[in-house]
């Protein structure tokens, strides 16, 4: 994983430089990019350089600037890296891309508590304090193994239901609102290292430890 943020004026630059001084936003090597004045890296090639899985991307500038520069390369939420765009002031830091399994929402979060800005979060789980499955993964560096079955826990959270969590591992504390413990054989969420051969219906999702 690495990370990188890349600015447009010399604002922008001097909230990079403010943001590479304070320790622990990242957890990794980043670089600072300034995509102004003469001879700079251009956008494009820029976001065809660091677009990658794992990776957190920072655009200090107007979203649509964002927007434009990364639809070419938007493919999956298993793989899309994390996307956030602050202003120049730090007033606002806005995930765009890969809020929950890429960690975009946890990134500006941090972003937002270390530069004084208000995080702009406008995921369902998140929005309505939800427990987020993909968040959780992401936390907990476990892998989702079926990502397309995401959408219908959060959705089933969402309306009150109640899903079923089985792991091979111990989990300690207790369980968010919605989840309850049950066997292998009939939950919706399953961790552990181990495909389920023996069911007719395989669980919506599935972790595998990293």
């Amino acid at each position: 994983m690495s990370n990188h943020i890349i600015c447009f004026s010399p604002s922008g630059a001097t909230l990079g430089q403010r943001i590479l001084a304070v320790e622990d936003v990242f957890a990794a090597d980043w670089e600072l990019t300034q995509c102004f004045g003469a001879d700079h890296e251009s956008l494009s090639d820029w976001t065809k350089r660091v677009f990658q899985p794992g990776n957190n991307l920072l655009f200090i500038g107007a979203a649509g600037i964002a927007v434009r520069a990364i639809a070419p390369y938007v493919s999956a939420k298993q793989s899309d890296p994390a996307v956030v765009v602050m202003d120049e002031k730090a007033n606002w830091c806005i995930p765009i891309l890969s809020g929950h399994l890429g960690g975009a929402n946890l990134l500006a979060n941090k972003l937002a508590k270390r530069t004084g800005a208000q995080a702009v979060i406008t995921t369902a789980t998140d929005v309505r304090g939800v427990w987020a499955v993909d968040s959780w993964a992401k936390q907990e560096r476990l892998t989702v193994v079926n990502p397309s079955g995401i959408k219908e826990i959060s959705a089933g959270l969402l309306q009150g239901q109640t899903k079923k969590l089985f792991s091979e591992f111990p989990i300690s504390g207790k369980l968010p609102e919605g989840l309850v413990f049950s066997d292998a054989a009939s939950c919706d969420i399953y961790i552990g290292i181990h495909r389920l051969t023996d069911r007719k219906q395989e669980p919506l999702y599935r972790f595998l430890q990293r």
